[in-house]
């Protein structure tokens, strides 16, 4: 009896939200994809960027693009497109040591080359001047999607598998996954991918463990760069014991997976007053679109800013098909009531819409968004400073309408949250879909490498990484730098140079060995790089390294026409090469041809 009561009062307390993992949908898995209790299908995908610069005519042509892709996919209920975003300069150490120092550091002692004063000169200079920034989409595919038939087929389908199994209790239900399910939604997350390749956007798509450690570390920032992986079907699981004085004790919920929302959740939330929440070391401010932007602006605009700000936040936009039939119903009440001016306006914004999808096809979405910034725990005038500098830049993009007023504060910061659940306190709006589509976060310029031994940064402050050997994805490395005099040509360089001496490209399978790097300069500028890795091989290698003042006199003089150790005639490349240099040297100043047999 007073089990049956818990559990009752435990069902009333997920429906009122009460406890934090009540925000959780998410049950179990299905390969690379997450099922939620009510079925729905989730899969998240991480935006790189396009794969070239683009101007605001190039945002819109391929945001036009993908809403001629994609189209069909979002004109009926039941698939929706959540572009989620975070920029945390908080945590740029983290992702800096993660993207090059700890890579360098291994490299470097391999090497023998002490340069620990170089790294740890870059380890705290470079996170106050870079941030870390990701994008991702997260796509889902609802059970509106099937047809009478086929959800009859995925209840029965579920049902049988339920029946087959043992009782789950408090642990992952892992009889909600579908097959009927899991075919429309690879179908649909092929699809956006294909417009995504298809334009040049540099994508990659998330497995579940990767995708619960990116929820996960979007609740709690300060787990950022853990190990933290989330125990899930098909994981080794420690068995867990009953609790003790149970009448019926049923070891079955003990040996299956734990719950995701009791893996994601580790600690609990606290409302500090209507708008603050406080969650595991951090105080969170959240701010929701109020009333869509007047003028549809790409996202990068609004990530800039934001970045020259150094203020960390993370925003959900989310797209929802079927705003045909969302529109239907206000469409209907604004046309009753359009004898009050407010009423009018919105009469003549639904003819604006309608007219669109008459002459051009262009179809309505529903539109929400939610954003959040955070401070650490107790800095309640830092946290006012950054939610207010957020409202500001969000209010200046397109002119939107920014509120920080939501029912449940909780539920508000939440919303901002990826892969947890599709709710968002957002005002929905009915935008149109290419306009929804230049607001999503792909429209910035994405790096080829995932790490590397060089970090740039680009203009708004954010990471780039460029690995100067070119690993797989540069057979051939030509750099070329064009800047005025006393622009940091040589300097750029010479870190380019070091970068080459920590690049894994130096490693080998007789271990690590320094690169051949020839420099030939007008100037001293290579002196100081020389005489930096002279330093850090010590006195009994700095042989490898050497600098030398060309003169022209003799003792300076290069044998061109040398051979190899142990060959009498020059090899094809060598051979080419002279035969290129005696052409150039026998031709007239005003002769361009070559004389006949050279």
């Amino acid at each position: 009896m007073i089990g049956a009561i818990s559990r009752l009062l435990a069902g009333m307390s997920l429906t009122l939200k009460q406890p934090l993992g009540s925000f959780c949908d998410v049950e179990t898995t299905h390969g690379n994809a997450l099922v939620t209790k009510h079925s729905d299908y989730l899969s998240v995908i991480r935006i790189e960027g396009m794969r070239r610069m683009a101007t605001r005519k190039d945002v819109e042509r391929i945001a036009l693009a993908q809403r001629v892709d994609l189209s069909g996919a979002l004109e009926e209920p039941g698939h929706a497109i959540v572009g989620w975003f975070i920029s945390d300069p908080d945590q740029s150490a983290v992702e800096i040591d993660r993207l090059n120092l700890n890579s360098c550091r291994t490299i470097a002692r391999e090497l023998g080359l002490n340069v620990s004063d170089v790294l740890n000169e870059r380890a705290a200079l470079w996170p106050k001047v870079m941030r870390w920034e990701a994008a991702y989409y997260v796509l889902w595919t609802r059970r509106s999607v099937l047809t009478k038939e086929e959800r009859k087929q995925m209840g029965e389908e579920q049902a049988a598998l339920a029946k087959a199994g043992p009782r789950t209790g408090g642990s992952q239900r892992y009889y909600l996954r579908s097959d009927v399910m899991a075919a429309r939604h690879e179908a649909f997350v092929l699809r956006v991918l294909g417009a995504l390749n298809g334009n040049d956007i540099a994508t990659r798509e998330l497995d579940a463990h990767e995708a619960l450690k990116l929820t996960r570390e979007a609740v709690y920032r300060e787990t950022s760069g853990s190990d933290w992986k989330a125990t899930l079907m098909g994981d080794r699981v420690m068995p867990r014991a009953t609790e003790e004085g149970s009448r019926k004790p049923d070891a079955a919920p003990g040996m299956l997976w734990p719950a995701i929302r009791d893996q994601i959740f580790h600690s609990d939330a606290e409302t500090q007053g209507g708008q603050r929440v406080r969650i595991g070391d951090n105080d969170y401010a959240h701010v929701d679109m109020a009333v869509g932007p007047e003028d549809p602006r790409p996202f990068v605009e609004l990530s800039a800013r934001l970045g020259q700000d150094r203020v960390p936040w993370r925003g959900a936009i989310v797209i929802e098909g079927g705003g045909r039939s969302a529109m239907q119903v206000k469409e209907t009440a604004a046309i009753f009531l359009s004898m009050f001016p407010g009423n009018g306006d919105i009469r003549r914004a639904f003819d604006g819409l309608r007219q669109e999808r008459d002459t051009n096809g262009h179809i309505g979405v529903r539109l929400r968004a939610s954003f959040a910034t955070w401070a650490p725990t107790g800095e309640s005038q830092k946290l006012r400073r950054r939610a207010s500098t957020l409202t500001q830049r969000l209010e200046g993009w397109g002119n939107c309408k920014a509120t920080s007023i939501a029912g449940d504060p909780l539920e508000g910061t939440l919303s901002s949250v990826p892969a947890l659940s599709l709710a968002s306190t957002g005002t929905p709006g009915i935008a149109l879909l290419g306009d929804a589509f230049a607001m999503l976060p792909w429209n910035r310029c994405a790096s080829p490498w995932e790490q590397g031994s060089v970090l740039f940064t680009r203009p708004d402050g954010a990471i780039w990484p460029y690995e100067p050997a070119g690993s797989s994805k540069r057979p051939l490395v030509c750099d070329i730098f064009v800047a005025p005099p006393g622009s940091g040509k040589s300097v750029l360089a010479n870190t380019i140079n070091l970068g080459l001496c920590l690049s894994t490209a130096v490693l080998g399978s007789r271990g690590a060995k320094l690169p051949l790097i020839g420099k030939a300069d007008i100037g001293p500028s290579a002196q100081g790089f020389v005489r930096l890795v002279r330093e850090a091989l010590g006195p009994e290698r700095e042989h490898e390294a050497i600098f030398v003042t060309m003169q022209f006199r003799p003792g300076y003089e290069v044998n061109i026409f040398d051979l190899q150790v142990g060959c009498q005639y020059p090899l094809p490349m060598e051979k080419a090469f002279l035969q290129n240099f005696l052409s150039l040297a026998t031709m007239p100043p005003d002769v361009t041809t070559p004389f006949e047999g050279l």
